[in-house]
């Protein structure tokens, strides 16, 4: 700008997703899950959540779009399926395992039940609370009947361990850059560990063993192996595995990335152009600007 400012917004590897609970149907249908991914238009999403930090999950495999470039062959990514908004699919999905639309609007499952849920959501996050109101929106726009919840954030993230919610706003991914590492929050964190003692209870009883194109694989187990050791080629093999059957199985349906805000003043501070890679590091335990202080990659103008 004028003001020799940059806004440079850089990736965090995590942001809001749609839990569901398994336990509650026919949210455990896959067809249901593609079916809200199809309905909620995810740019308008992140943008009423963050603005142009709320950036809308292009590949849909559970980890950050960043990752996938670095881990994934672009055959694969060329593969995935990105659930842009469409309604139509979104009909075809649901009209194909035997629901209907009653005149209400509302669509009814097989066993002539409506789709109507309750979502619940952490409501001192702003943002994740903005999430939640605009996905509402959206999914009732399409015919389903949700109604949403605010829940002290102490409360509920202790209430998705318990399995206590049919629906909630949680994170998917985290801040790290070992893929297998944003697959244990929905395979291991919120499938009934918690990550603390006493936190243990049902999550959102998601079966691990799954099957896909790729075959059957138990997605905790290998979530796991897929952070050991130091073979990068060996565990690519294991983070595709990860990555496609996440985006063909949906276990959470991701909304938006969290990209930072920060401002830097090239007045004063010179730093890399942002297409530097360094930037594609993310902003919590992996900041690039602490190593770039640390390297001398950024001092006075």
């Amino acid at each position: 700008t004028e003001l020799g400012i940059d806004i440079l917004r850089t990736a965090m590897f995590t942001g809001p997703a749609i839990y569901v609970n398994y336990s509650v149907y026919p949210l455990n249908r896959v067809e249901v899950r593609q079916a809200m991914a199809y309905a909620i238009d995810r740019q308008q999403n992140g943008f009423v959540s963050l603005g142009e930090s709320g950036v809308p999950v292009e590949l849909m495999t559970g980890m950050s779009d960043a990752l996938a470039d670095i881990w994934l062959s672009g055959d694969t990514i060329d593969s995935l399926n990105t659930y842009d908004k469409d309604l139509d699919m979104a009909a075809s999905l649901l009209e194909g395992i035997g629901f209907s639309k009653g005149a209400d609007g509302i669509w009814v499952d097989d066993q002539g039940n409506p789709l109507a849920f309750e979502l619940t959501f952490p409501q001192e996050f702003a943002d994740w609370s903005a999430a939640a109101e605009n996905a509402i929106a959206q999914l009732n726009e399409f015919g389903f009947n949700i109604t949403g919840r605010g829940v002290p954030f102490q409360q509920h993230v202790q209430d998705v361990y318990d399995a206590n919610f049919q629906i909630a706003i949680r994170n998917w991914g985290l801040g790290e850059p070992i893929p297998g590492l944003s697959y244990l929050e929905p395979y291991d964190r919120y499938n009934g560990q918690g990550e603390a003692a006493g936190e243990a209870g049902g999550g959102m009883k998601f079966d691990p063993n799954v099957t896909y194109s790729g075959g059957t694989i138990n997605v905790r187990d290998v979530a796991l192996a897929s952070g050991q050791g130091t073979d990068t080629e060996a565990q690519a093999v294991l983070v595709e595995q990860l990555a496609v059957s996440f985006n063909e199985l949906l276990p959470t349906i991701p909304l938006w990335e969290r990209f930072t805000n920060n401002a830097l003043n090239r007045n004063y501070l010179d730093a890399p152009a942002f297409d530097d890679p360094i930037y594609i590091n993310d902003t919590t335990l992996d900041a690039w600007m602490p190593y770039l202080i640390i390297t001398g990659g950024i001092g006075p103008a």
